[in-house]
């Protein structure tokens, strides 16, 4: 089964031509080293579906290839499909490797938020961006998540916290929570982007998945140490390189974790969260016997 991952994002540039037009590239690294780039951006004569004079093209019916791609995608908001839901629709209407939304500086980001489609992507997928093009009034808060539209900022069911584009360069993203089925082979994880200028937005205190908690020993066999700043108590979440969740659990400060037993060797990853469910960030772990 084709692993795709929805993403909604803004980074890397391809240039800045005047105030209600912007695009960029977004690099895109996966765990086993697969790499591809896609871009996105905005301007005041765009449209919401396929621009062919911003290089916009419809390539939803072609296959994904067995090697990771990432492709834009349009995200068809009005459905109100919430995380619980989205087994049941496919939220996109047309797939592109580039994504110009009809939108300009400081707009409202809701009503077309960006989104990305990764398909066969091993986990984390590390994304980057050009930071120094968001230190600017009119996008300086612009910001990547798994937060559904709609529910900005109050949505549980999300795997990634905000990440604010402005302020770091780059990120290990896991699957977000929410996933569908967009045919009967491929499962695809939704992220977003919005773009915003000089506003207030609720983040978190430790943005892109950048935490204080650190793991020992990693590479690691039978456990693990969760070894969190304080003695605090934090709540974990443990997801293979393909996004299934392996493991949950709890500790209070620092504390050994057993490993599943016969878990296989490679590469796996963990969110943590406080009791209340504030995101703490995230961690790559790899198994070795």
């Amino acid at each position: 089964m084709n692993a795709i991952t929805t993403l909604i994002l803004v980074l890397a540039p391809l240039g800045l031509l005047q105030a209600q037009a912007f695009a960029f590239e977004l690099w895109l690294e996966d765990a086993a080293g697969q790499k591809d780039t896609i871009t996105i951006g905005y301007d005041a004569g765009a449209s919401y579906g396929i621009d062919p004079q911003f290089g916009e093209a419809d390539i939803k019916a072609l296959p994904f290839p067995d090697s990771m791609e990432a492709r834009a995608a349009s995200y068809l908001y009005g459905l109100d499909i919430f995380c619980f839901e989205l087994s049941q629709a496919d939220p996109t209407s047309f797939h592109s490797k580039v994504l110009i939304l009809d939108d300009e500086c400081m707009s409202t980001p809701e009503d077309e938020p960006g989104v990305f489609l990764i398909a066969n992507a091993h986990f984390p997928v590390t994304v980057r961006w050009d930071q120094g093009l968001f230190e600017n009034a009119c996008r300086n808060r612009s910001f990547l998540t798994d937060w559904v539209p709609g529910g900005w900022f109050d949505v549980g069911c999300t795997n990634n916290d905000i990440i604010m584009l402005d302020e770091q360069s780059e990120v290990q993203l896991v699957p977000a929570a929410g996933s569908y089925m967009p045919n009967a082979t491929d499962t695809a994880f939704l992220y977003f982007v919005a773009f915003r200028g000089d506003s207030t937005i609720v983040g978190t205190p430790r943005p892109g998945g950048r935490t204080e908690i650190s793991l020992f020993p990693n590479p690691a066999s039978g456990e693990v140490f969760i070894l969190p700043p304080t003695g605090e108590p934090l709540e974990y979440l443990l997801f293979d390189a393909m996004g299934r969740r392996i493991s949950a659990g709890g500790i209070q400060g620092r504390q050994a974790v057993p490993l599943p037993a016969g878990l296989p060797e490679g590469l796996y990853y963990f969110r943590f969260f406080g009791r209340d469910g504030s995101p703490q960030g995230g961690l790559p772990l790899r198994v070795e016997r």
